[in-house]
């Protein structure tokens, strides 16, 4: 490779140093250091060192001395790291070379990088110092080997998990049907041997044996949230409420709530999961109702800018569909908003159907999978659960 340097055609002596002039001015100029050197031969026509004809004033740190006499004592490592060897090469074939040096320097290590090409006679080599390059590659790389180590972690424990929910799934139903069974039979059987406390006692007890099932329910269905059988596909929001009503319908009947909602969109979603989220906001909704009054469920929805939310998870840079579920039912205290969608917590409220606190953590962990989240507002008239769905 050859340096095409163009300049006005002047062989006069005070020409040829205007254009050195000229030439050096250039390298100065550069970021990077520059350096031209020439080969000194020994008794064998070999290589064994270059001499500096040219060190621009932005040289980078160097290991030696700093009197770039010698390119071997002025870069010790060169010969160690095979720089030297390919700068020779680079003399007799004239193939560019890039290498990469490591040193020490008042106990800190620096890097530096050589971009090396033969011209007529000489090298010129550009001189960058990489130490802040090589810092943050190796911090980035020490980063990446965390996350690996992270990941198997999880994904220990993400087997773990699903040989727990399996086992709980078969063995632990079995068990619990078992024993509801087995008391069944003692009241159907032997209800004459038994007081009237001791029958009390009894259905005390199914009635603990159905709760843990329903817990267990919860738990099991908590844990496969994460596990999609389907892939992520145009979603009908309208169809999914009116799956999750029917669904609902004899709760709805019963409790005589009205539910209304409007022309919905669709989004990218979990078909399953969606329905999931409606059949939990909606049952809450209608299961925590007040004593008197018509118990009325409403759903709407909006688009707004991720900029104009006010939630740690909410992108700025993106627009978001919000389905909004609300009643006039009970609600909850203002104290609790922040820890309702825990697990296992059950709002402070009076209610003969209470569930187990899983309802509102499984909603969120949906929202999390479709990129959302959720928020809850509570005021005397009015309970509002909104879903925010961001918009590819």
């Amino acid at each position: 490779m050859r340096l095409n340097f163009i300049f006005k055609a002047d062989v006069t002596a005070q020409g040829i140093i205007s254009q050195q002039h000229i030439l050096e001015a250039v390298f100065q100029t550069i970021p990077n250091g520059v350096q031209v050197l020439e080969p000194i031969f020994g008794n064998q026509s070999e290589i064994v060192d270059f001499r500096y004809l040219f060190v621009s004033k932005h040289i980078s740190a160097s290991p030696g001395p700093g009197d770039y006499k010698s390119f071997l004592n002025e870069n010790p490592l060169a010969a160690e790291s095979g720089l030297f060897e390919k700068l020779c090469s680079l003399y007799k074939q004239g193939f560019p070379v890039e290498e990469t040096i490591q040193f020490k320097r008042d106990n800190e290590a620096h890097w530096l990088k050589f971009h090396a090409i033969k011209n007529d006679n000489v090298i010129v080599i550009s001189k960058e110092d990489v130490t802040e390059i090589e810092e943050i590659r190796q911090k980035f790389n020490l980063l990446n080997q965390s996350i690996v180590a992270k990941n198997r972690e999880l994904e220990t424990l993400n087997t773990e998990l699903k040989t727990f929910t399996s086992l709980i799934a078969n063995d632990y139903f079995d068990t619990l049907r078992n024993l509801y069974t087995s008391m069944e039979f003692i009241v159907s059987n032997d209800a004459a041997k038994l007081s009237d406390a001791g029958k009390a006692n009894v259905r005390r007890a199914q009635a603990a044996i159905q709760k843990m099932k329903l817990l267990t329910d919860d738990i099991i269905s908590y844990a496969k949230v994460d596990n999609q059988d389907s892939d992520l596909t145009d979603v009908n929001l309208n169809e999914g409420i009116a799956i999750a009503l029917h669904h609902l319908q004899a709760k709805i009947d019963e409790s005589g709530a009205i539910v209304v909602y409007d022309e919905l969109p669709t989004i990218k979603g979990y078909p399953h999961l969606l329905r999931v989220l409606f059949t939990n906001l909606l049952d809450n909704a209608i299961k925590f109702r007040k004593e008197d009054g018509v118990h009325e469920v409403k759903i709407t929805s909006s688009t707004t800018a991720g900029i104009n939310i006010d939630h740690v998870a909410a992108r700025k840079d993106t627009d978001y569909v919000v389905l909004t579920i609300s009643d006039n039912g009970i609600g909850f205290s203002k104290e609790e908003v922040d820890r309702i969608f825990e697990m296992f917590y059950r709002a402070n409220v009076k209610n003969k159907n209470r569930g187990s606190g899983i309802g509102l953590a499984i909603s969120k962990k949906i929202l999390e999978i479709h990129g959302g989240f959720m928020k809850a507002d509570c005021n005397p008239d009015c309970t509002t659960f909104s879903c925010y769905f961001p918009v590819d």
